[in-house]
């Protein structure tokens, strides 16, 4: 299930389980403007009691540029390699917490002097990979 708040930058992917100990329970959702949805190509609404059947979430947060990361500036450091990634779901890193989608496991393997951009997409096939990476590169300065 998908928890989204009336911030669009943050939502959470929320799971009946934490089988790795990695998500965290959900937010305190009383008094706020939040909405349950089914995932799905047309996501439903559903009553917010069916969140008790998925106490567990990780929080997806959105940088200012639409990113699964952190903000980043539109150029990189000096003496920084910048890296684009990109991908479909499994390299967005859904269901998983930030620091351990792909992309960040990357950039930490390889340590300082490295940025890589997590500019994955659900859903994403080559073709629309393709396209997207270069908007990405002329935006980034990749």
């Amino acid at each position: 299930m998908l928890l989204r708040s009336s911030d669009p930058n943050v939502m959470y992917q929320c799971y009946p389980s934490n089988p790795h100990g990695d998500f965290r329970p959900v937010p305190e959702v009383l008094g706020g403007d939040w909405v349950l949805l089914r995932w799905g190509e047309m996501p439903v609404k559903i009553p917010m009691e069916k969140l008790l059947e998925t106490p567990w979430c990780i929080q997806v947060r959105r940088s200012w540029n639409g990113l699964r990361d952190r903000d980043y500036p539109l150029s990189p450091a000096p003496r920084t390699v910048r890296i684009l990634g990109m991908g479909d779901s499994f390299a967005v890193g859904d269901g998983v917490p930030l620091e351990q989608s792909l992309f960040k496991r990357i950039e930490s393997l390889l340590g300082d002097g490295f940025e890589v951009l997590n500019c994955a997409k659900s859903g994403m096939d080559t073709a629309q990979e393709t396209k997207l990476l270069a908007s990405y590169a002329v935006k980034f300065n990749g």
